[in-house]
């Protein structure tokens, strides 16, 4: 898999495909879904996309998981995922982020760079932000804590895969 600026990766039943940013900008003005767009490499973003999935949009129950839609890119030169759902199951999304110490703020990303701005380029009433809640840990840039972050992370992203995390 390859993905450079501008490029879209769209995944679904075990593949991948592109699709143009315009096609991506086409796709996320449908106001029937609700789009969450993550900086990839934020701890937490694995488990809260896992647990999302496997919970709500199980990839056994292709009905449900055909309500997910997954997609990646590159934007400011860092790795995004965008999370769509229909509209009316936004609250599922609510429940896994608060379950997976992460919140959901209006608007779409910018960075800032100088007195340069960029705006992510999506959005809409329909596009969120998936970060990591106030207080949370990560924000004391400390280097062992965001190892030990990451390594639970991961060793709870692969429970949550085998189902031996489940919610009640």
């Amino acid at each position: 898999m390859f993905l450079k600026e501008g490029m879209v990766l769209i995944y679904g039943d075990g593949s991948f495909e592109y699709e143009s940013m315009d096609d991506f900008c086409h796709f996320a003005a449908n106001e029937k879904l609700v789009h969450y767009v993550c900086l990839s490499m934020r701890v937490g973003v694995e488990e809260f996309v896992t647990r999302l999935e496997f919970t709500h949009y199980h990839p056994n129950n292709a009905e449900r998981n055909d309500l997910l839609s997954l997609r990646s890119l590159i934007w400011s030169e860092l790795p995004w995922v965008v999370i769509s759902v229909p509209l009316e199951e936004n609250h599922l999304v609510q429940e896994i982020a608060e379950m997976s110490t992460m919140r959901i703020a209006s608007g779409r990303p910018v960075v800032i760079s100088g007195d340069k701005t960029d705006s992510f380029p999506i959005n809409g009433k329909n596009v969120f932000t998936i970060e990591n809640m106030p207080g949370h840990p990560i924000y004391r840039n400390d280097s062992a804590i965001n190892s030990a972050l990451r390594t639970a992370e991961n060793e709870l992203v692969d429970r949550i895969r085998e189902g031996k995390d489940k919610i009640n």
